[in-house]
């Protein structure tokens, strides 16, 4: 189970969604971590680890740089730029930030297995897919190539579904082991963080704990002292009978959370539901909310391929077909590219030089000179882009571009774009050897 294979893309796509939380957080989680340098040593209680590491409070100032690095690291991390090194950055750094707060007070087990997915996804392949570096990998095999009929980077056989996310190669088709244990570790350090709850107590408590009035008096107490938003504990206070049967419910889900480590199917999405509606009632009840815990949870147990198969069914939007010059090292770089970002597989990418014989008996309203001159998208509907403005219609069918349309469609902007595509073509125009050498093809109308 622990070794269970899973593809670069899954595993890159829960590391870009952890350490993209983990970076979101950290502007409230640890909102004024500065301080501590202000708090006197009489105070300090260093947990084990933080007392084996000799973790102690520099100066402010080194305080604001170590967690703005943090936070820089963290969020390359997300995106996946220099992976192996942002991530490595993110756990070592994050066992400063992280373990400062706790060698002064209470720990918190949150934290605790924040750091540990930090570490895991350091000690993993996790920049393999769904990352900067993945889609660098893909321009650069693109780039590999001979000019003409060899461009296997970005053309890699048609778009049957072979591209799994943002990577390359044997990674995008093959699931290993190498790529499935960070994933299946998580989430058995999530179910045992939360069975060794239950178990603690009942080692503290015993069966007092679930039956007595211990959780209303616990949810009193929070009332005041935490603030949580509702007000179930006064409801407790009024209904004794409701205690004991939360309790009792609260120690069975953590007792019985690792068998998500078996379950399958509607069974496991009905578990991990129940132990997600429990942590969320922890903070409509108690006011203490575990955000990065339930999102491990989520990561680990959610059945995210369906879930991203039934997106990609139910989002709008019609595929387009894109012709680009297989002979031109920029181009198949692009074509690389965009193949990776496709992630909605809404783009259909055909080469205008070897793929032309068929292209000309579904398009015979195109030129095969024009399509070699500028990149063409055609959509659904038969209509013709060309240039900057294909480009453009791309990034509407692409959800990774989006962020650039609105760019892309301020026409100042649109302009620019303009006068910038014009003069990459005509490099590119001057700069391949289309009709010359090994690689020579008749250009067609």
């Amino acid at each position: 189970m622990l070794f269970a294979p899973a593809t670069p893309a899954e595993l890159g796509w829960y590391r870009a969604v952890f350490f993209g939380t983990v970076f979101a957080l950290s502007w409230s989680q640890q909102h004024g971590f500065e301080r501590w340098a202000a708090v006197d040593d009489v105070f300090r209680q260093p947990m084990p680890f933080a007392r084996l590491l000799h973790i102690a409070a520099a100066p402010e100032a080194v305080l604001v740089a170590l967690l703005w690095t943090w936070r820089a690291a963290t969020f390359a991390g997300a995106l996946g730029i220099a992976t192996r090194w942002s991530t490595a950055v993110s756990a070592l750094l994050g066992a400063y930030v992280l373990a400062l707060p706790h060698t002064f007070g209470k720990v918190s087990h949150n934290d605790a297995v924040v750091l540990v997915g930090l570490i895991v996804f350091a000690l993993a392949p996790s920049g393999a897919g769904w990352s900067v570096d993945a889609l660098a990998r893909r321009a650069r095999a693109a780039n590999g190539g001979a000019h003409g009929g060899a461009h296997d980077g970005a053309h890699d056989g048609a778009h049957d579904g072979a591209h799994d996310g943002a990577h390359f190669g044997r990674a995008a088709e093959t699931a290993e082991e190498e790529f499935g244990w960070p994933i299946r570790l998580l989430g058995l350090m999530s179910t045992l963080v939360l069975f060794s709850a239950g178990l603690a107590k009942l080692r503290e408590g015993g069966l007092a704990w679930a039956f007595s009035d211990n959780l209303t008096l616990l949810a009193l107490r929070h009332h005041y002292t935490h603030q949580p938003p509702t007000q179930i504990a006064l409801l407790l206070a009024d209904h004794a009978w409701v205690g004991p049967i939360m309790a009792t419910g609260t120690i069975l889900l953590e007792l019985l959370s690792p068998l998500l480590l078996v379950l399958r199917g509607r069974v496991r999405l009905a578990g991990l539901t129940a132990v997600v509606l429990m942590m969320v009632g922890f903070w409509l009840t108690l006011g203490v909310l575990f955000p990065e815990f339930i999102l491990l949870l989520l990561i680990s147990f959610l059945p995210w391929k369906d879930v991203g198969a039934r997106f990609v069914r139910w989002w709008p939007g019609d595929e387009v077909i894109a012709l680009y010059d297989g002979s031109c090292g920029t181009c198949r770089r692009t074509m690389a590219v965009l193949r990776g970002l496709d992630v909605l597989r809404r783009v259909e990418i055909h080469d205008a030089v070897s793929d032309w014989q068929a292209l000309v008996h579904r398009f015979p309203q195109l030129r095969q000179h024009r399509c070699l001159e500028s990149m063409h998208v055609v959509t659904s509907s038969g209509r013709v882009y060309a240039g900057f403005a294909a480009y453009r219609r791309l990034a509407s069918a692409v959800p990774l571009w989006w962020p650039l349309m609105p760019f892309a469609h301020f026409r100042p902007l649109a302009r620019i774009g303009e006068r910038w595509y014009r003069r990459v073509a005509s490099s590119h125009a001057h700069g391949c050897p289309i009709g010359s050498g090994p690689a020579a093809v008749k250009i067609q109308g």
